[in-house]
């Protein structure tokens, strides 16, 4: 269901991505270790039987909660930043100008859906944190930009021209940056 804007997410995000900052940000390779294959299957199943009640608390692993959280945006029928935006995301990271890549960058972000947007600001929100740790957490902003460009911004499922992986890999890390 979309949210309306600053309203609530997705209870998937909302919880993955609380847990993370209260559990995560002291993990190294946080996004980057992978988590349990099986506990993940079995946290997916809870998520879809009934979102609202599941709780994760300290019993669960952070890197659980973190591969939770990139197989939900890679499930997605359409990417977090849509598909039909792509081009126009891509279009605004290449311009040379710095703060005009911003304003096009924040101009794409405003087009997207309710439920899109608040999700990519919580998302870019928590990034921010995970790499403002990365004295502990190892993740920089270009590690989590390679690791969420993909899944946020997609090309349709189809191969993309390293030019425009690299505009993907920018976008991302300005948002992840500049949130």
């Amino acid at each position: 269901q979309p949210a309306q804007r600053g309203q609530p997410r997705l209870p998937v995000v909302a919880k993955c991505v609380a847990f993370l900052d209260a559990h995560g940000l002291d993990l190294e390779g946080l996004y980057r270790v992978p988590g349990s294959s099986a506990t993940i299957r079995d946290l997916k199943a809870l998520f879809n039987q009934n979102d609202e009640v599941v709780v994760l608390d300290d019993h669960h692993c952070g890197a659980d909660i973190a591969g939770l959280l990139k197989l939900f945006f890679r499930e997605l029928p359409d990417p977090l930043m849509t598909s039909a935006l792509m081009s126009d995301f891509l279009a605004a990271t290449a311009q040379s100008d710095h703060n005009a890549k911003l304003i096009a960058i924040r101009e794409g972000t405003l087009r997207l859906p309710d439920a899109n947007y608040e999700t990519l600001k919580v998302m870019c929100g928590h990034l921010h944190r995970v790499c403002q740790n990365q004295a502990t957490t190892k993740m920089t902003v270009e590690n989590l930009a390679l690791i969420f460009g993909p899944t946020f911004l997609e090309g349709g499922g189809g191969a993309m021209a390293p030019a425009q992986m690299q505009l993907q890999f920018e976008c991302v890390k300005c948002l992840i940056l500049y949130q």
